[in-house]
């Protein structure tokens, strides 16, 4: 009572009447009146602040040394006067704007504040705030004034309270406000030096921790947001940037304004892959939302550290809004839990109450967006998203430079990254799955799989966990982050039993290749499935490629152990001598054994190609059923292979030579995945995909032309075909670097000069037919004249040799192109010439046919005909007039060819 912490009680009354011999009921009046008197006074002045128990000692010195030094104190102050308002005011701000930081060189006033209810520092109503570092505080104060006083109207500023704030010691303060305030031109003026921000700056926990983390002080246990954001990026390159949880923000920010709103106190229960990126996901949230509500809680927020520093700190008015993170701050905070609202952060899986929200890794959109934007290339975003597993926790290991980020805790202890590392080794398995359990037990060395569960749920509990479960299905986060943090608990014996795991399941059979193609997908009603599970053999072969790509380095300086060597031994053993039973049985894995020994894969199917036509590889290079229930995996999976091979320039001839003996086959179904259009997308001018330069380009053309020439042809000819101007991005390695930053759109002078290059060639071909004037007279349209100079001698030329129908199959092809209605729509859009008249002219008439039946072919080919200009007459066309037309020059055409050639004319038309 004697310390104004409790008011006179009738029991306390009694007492004092007792032992002192006072009157109770006069002691009692006496507190009522006090009591009647204490709320008359508390209705006629301000608000006080809360009041907040000592932290931080920040002495005005401080303030103002830091305003003088800091570069960016101008903008940065800003932030600490916001900080301030929302941690010392009343819940009766309607309106703040504290522009700092990027925003806050901007024009007008500094500050605005509409208050219902005022502070000490902040007036009730509408108060301007403006301020400045320089040291040259009453200039700028008086600047400032002057300024204002032009640009408000008399109206506002009869309701507007004007105040200046500066970061250093101002004698005359006083005197200035007084004589401002004479000018009776404002509602009130007022101005804060530094020692009134050293007063200020002791009511707000936040802006202790704030100013401490600016100036490189302990925090003591407590850190505000900004403080946890920079420590997450973590000198990460590039910085992590906000917009990586723009999906999390966006699919929960209901969740977290409804939080905010609510009237009685409540936690924000906030799950992620580990602790510091929920704090992440808070910062970035809190500074996105755009709602009334959440407006300025993240200048409330602190993160407690020290279960000891959140009991000092708090009090039950506290304006603070603690953000808990630990269980030992936890239980220290649940005296406080029904009166204060507070955010707790878990790790994913060491929650047993219901979280509000979960920061769930990133979709593939979502991911290759916000990566962009950070001006990541196509092949960082599909690394770091494979590497990743689209975490932003192990993104920003992945990124980050610092080595403490790099290697989680968890990975220096030698007990969890033994079992990590065993775990790591089996990638993901299926646990409802007999077989699956059992090779896991098997790599782990566990006496039964129940003691794989066991290490799984320990690692479930770690914050930044690296193992994830879900619906019976467990596996590893990111199998490369697991192998570089596990590697050196790896054993030789471990890797011998590893690479004999690996060889048992890949190399087993798929039973329902027994079955007819059209029932094989329902497989599992016939009883024709393997027995491991499909995600413990995809897990088990990329982390065959990955132990062939970082094992050496890694291992083989520690144990003597060749993993490459190890890898390229298991692809011969499962591969060689190749059939096409094995092609089937492992579509879908053929890119994994390219990439784990892509000289020993390459080498398997040259020796299958020499085979001729027993050659399995060129076996399932047949037509697909396409539909649903159709076609084998078999085909695509080796050219997907082969196409990953072909991204690096040592490989490229090789595989080249490959794709054109398998081109060399015919397919007409309408599957996309055929070996001429990976050629196609390997050589595509301006888009190749492939790392080989320009003349290594050149040279495996030329070799494709010496050997294959039909494909060759079509290779070249679609470089200079106007109308090819799609391109697709061919399979890439996911783990190997060999394709990374190539395969997008090349310069100009590059596509122009392999265009060069391919329309050479064909114009210097050994022999020509007429397909192939056929592919240049439809690009010759789009070439400078002097090409098509050479274009019309090849064709003069050949036309002395060429039989008479061959001759009007071309003389029809140029009709179309030079004369048809179309050709002149066309020539009306070109700002230039398409064709030099008397060129065409002369090479038409040469090529007219002898034979009437040859002349008039073009008349029966097609149901629609292409009419020149001068055949159809009027340029806009009258349907019916051509359909007399056409019937017309039929009839004229049947009876000249009768005559000249009877009835087996006729029935030749």
């Amino acid at each position: 009572m004697l310390n104004c912490k409790a008011s006179l009680s009738p029991d306390l009354a009694d007492k004092l009447s007792e032992v002192f011999g006072a009157s109770a009921p006069a002691l009692l009046k006496m507190q009522a009146e006090y009591d009647a008197n204490e709320a008359k006074k508390s209705a006629e002045k301000p608000a006080l602040s809360t009041y907040s128990p000592p932290h931080l000692e920040i002495l005005e010195r401080e303030i103002t040394a830091w305003a003088t030094n800091r570069i960016d104190a101008r903008t940065r102050f800003a932030v600490l006067l916001r900080i301030l308002v929302h941690s010392t005011s009343p819940d009766g701000i309607s309106f703040i704007d504290f522009p700092g930081n990027d925003s806050g060189e901007r024009h007008g006033w500094d500050g605005l504040i509409e208050c219902n209810q005022a502070s000490p520092w902040a007036p009730e109503g509408r108060s301007g705030w403006e301020f400045g570092c320089n040291k040259d505080y009453k200039s700028k104060a008086e600047s400032d004034y002057q300024a204002r006083c032009k640009s408000v109207d008399d109206a506002e500023k009869a309701s507007t309270t004007f105040i200046f704030v500066t970061p250093h010691r101002w004698i005359g303060k006083d005197a200035w406000v007084k004589e401002k305030k004479a000018e009776k031109g404002w509602r009130d003026v007022r101005a804060y030096d530094a020692s009134d921000l050293e007063q200020w700056v002791q009511q707000s926990i936040p802006a202790q921790a704030w100013f401490a983390h600016e100036t490189g002080r302990p925090t003591n246990g407590a850190a505000g947001l900004e403080e946890i954001w920079e420590e997450w990026c973590a000198d990460s390159q590039p910085k992590l940037t906000a917009n990586l949880f723009d999906e999390a923000i966006n699919g929960q920010s209901n969740q977290i304004v409804h939080w905010a709103k609510k009237s009685e106190p409540a936690p924000l229960v906030v799950v992620a892959d580990s602790i510091i990126e929920g704090l992440a996901f808070i910062k970035a949230a809190f500074d996105d939302i755009k709602d009334d509500a959440i407006k300025g809680i993240a200048e409330r927020c602190i993160v407690f550290r020290k279960p000891e520093t959140l009991k000092s700190l708090l009090t039950k008015n506290s304006k603070i809004i603690p953000v808990i993170a630990n269980t030992e701050v936890e239980r220290s905070f649940s005296p406080f839990a029904s009166r204060l609202p507070c955010i707790l952060i878990y790790p994913r899986n060491a929650i047993t109450r219901d979280a509000d929200i979960s920061v769930d890794p990133l979709s593939y959109d979502a991911f290759r967006q916000a990566l962009e934007s950070q001006n990541y290339d196509r092949d960082e975003i599909e690394r770091l998203g494979t590497e990743s597993g689209r975490s932003l926790t192990v993104l920003r290991r992945r990124v980050s430079k610092l080595d403490a980020v790099n290697r989680p805790t968890w990975s220096k202890q030698d007990d969890l990254a033994k079992s990590l590392g065993s775990i790591a080794l089996a990638g993901t398995w299926d646990s409802r799955n007999a077989a699956d359990c059992e090779l896991v037990t098997l790599l782990t060395q566990s006496n039964q799989y129940s003691d794989v569960e066991g290490a799984v749920n320990r690692l479930l509990l770690l914050d930044d966990t690296p193992v994830w479960s879900v619906g019976g299905i467990t596996g590893v986060v990111s199998r490369i982050d697991a192998l570089y943090a596990s590697a050196h608990t790896l054993t030789r014996d471990d890797l011998d039993r590893f690479f004999e795991a690996s060889e048992l399941i890949l190399s087993e059979d798929d039973p329902s290749l027994d079955l007819p193609i059209e029932e094989r997908w329902m497989k599992s009603i016939h009883g024709k499935t393997r027995e491991f599970s499909g995600i413990l053999r995809q897990a088990i072969a990329e982390m065959t490629v990955l132990l062939a790509v970082h094992g050496n380095r890694l291992l083989k300086r520690k144990l003597n152990y060749d993993c490459e060597a190890r890898a390229a031994h298991l692809v011969r053993r499962l591969l060689a001598p190749l059939t096409e039973r094995k092609l089937e049985a492992n579509g879908q894995e053929l890119s994994n054994f390219a990439e784990i020994s892509p000289e020993t894969f390459i080498s398997i199917i040259e020796e299958d190609l020499e085979r001729g036509d027993e050659s399995a590889c060129l076996k399932i290079i047949r037509p697909e059923d396409t539909s649903i229930f159709g076609g084998s995996y078999a085909r695509t999976g080796l050219l997907w292979a082969l196409e990953t091979l072909a991204w690096s320039a040592e490989n490229l001839n090789r595989v080249v030579a490959i794709l054109g003996r398998l081109s060399s086959k015919k397919l007409e179904d309408n599957l996309a995945n055929k070996p001429s259009n990976s050629l196609l997308s390997i050589f595509r001018s301006w888009m190749p995909q492939t790392s080989a330069n320009l003349e290594q380009r050149k040279t495996a053309l030329t070799y494709l032309r010496k050997h294959f020439p039909d494909v060759a042809w079509n290779i070249a000819a679609d470089q200079f075909d106007g109308r090819s101007r799609v391109g697709d991005y061919s399979s890439k390695p996911k783990w190997r670097r060999d394709g990374n930053g190539f395969g997008e759109p090349v310069t100009h002078g590059e596509h122009i000069n392999f265009n060069k290059f391919s329309l050479e060639m064909c114009l210097e071909w050994d022999e020509y037919n007429t397909e192939k004037l056929e592919d240049l007279i439809d690009c010759a349209e789009d070439l400078p004249s002097e090409y098509q100079t050479r274009i019309w001698l090849i064709i003069k030329k050949w036309s002395m040799s060429a039989s008479d129908e061959d001759k009007a199959a071309i003389r029809d092809k140029i009709r179309k192109q030079a004369y048809s209605r179309r050709a002149a729509i066309r020539a009306k859009r070109s700002e230039n010439d398409r064709f030099d008249p008397a060129e065409v002219k002369e090479i038409y008439d040469l090529l007219k046919p002898t034979n009437s039946l040859n002349e008039y072919a073009w008349l029966f080919k097609d149901g629609w005909i292409d009419f020149t200009i001068d055949e159809i007459g009027d340029e806009d066309l009258d349907y019916e007039a051509r359909d007399r037309k056409i019937r017309s020059q039929r009839d004229d055409a049947l009876k000249v060819v009768f005559e000249q050639a009877g009835i087996p004319g006729i029935l030749s038309l």
